[in-house]
């Protein structure tokens, strides 16, 4: 059973979507795990980076 979204107003389809095989789920979630794993890691090297300027900044007094 395919998926649509209707106008709240006329009960008009405005757009249907195939379902999805678990493979292309399994694929999209995979996908989405490993982009926010990327950016877990990216914030974790930015606030590094922002801790080694600090200590910088501190160490010039």
């Amino acid at each position: 059973m395919a998926y649509r979204t209707l106008s709240p107003f006329t009960e008009q389809t405005i757009q249907e979507f195939a379902d999805h095989t678990n493979g292309e789920v399994e694929a999209a979630l995979a996908k989405a795990d490993a982009l926010s794993l990327e950016l877990v890691k990216g914030q974790h090297r930015a606030a590094a980076r922002r801790s080694r300027q600090a200590g910088v900044a501190f160490d010039r007094k």
